[in-house]
């Protein structure tokens, strides 16, 4: 049932979590650690998103103007009130 890549899992995650006891200092690097990857992943698709050749295709413009036009609607009903 348990695999040798179970057990060298296991024995990394227990060696992360008894640095993590013993030096607040690795706690806070493996929190950064997560960040940079939460932030490069985030960039990477803000990246893809409004690449200016991606921009230019149909269906990102049909994305977008649907976009505006919900928002249009959205402040069309304010003024109306």
């Amino acid at each position: 049932m348990y695999t040798s890549s179970y057990f060298f899992f296991f024995v990394i995650f227990v060696f992360a979590a008894y640095l993590i006891v013993v030096d607040s200092n690795v706690a806070k690097f493996f929190i950064l650690c997560v960040e940079i990857v939460k932030v490069n992943t985030e960039r990477f698709f803000w990246m893809i998103r409004f690449h200016p050749i991606i921009t230019s295709s149909p269906i990102f413009q049909w994305w977008m103007m649907r976009k505006y036009i919900k928002e249009a609607e959205k402040i069309q009903k304010e003024f109306e009130k």
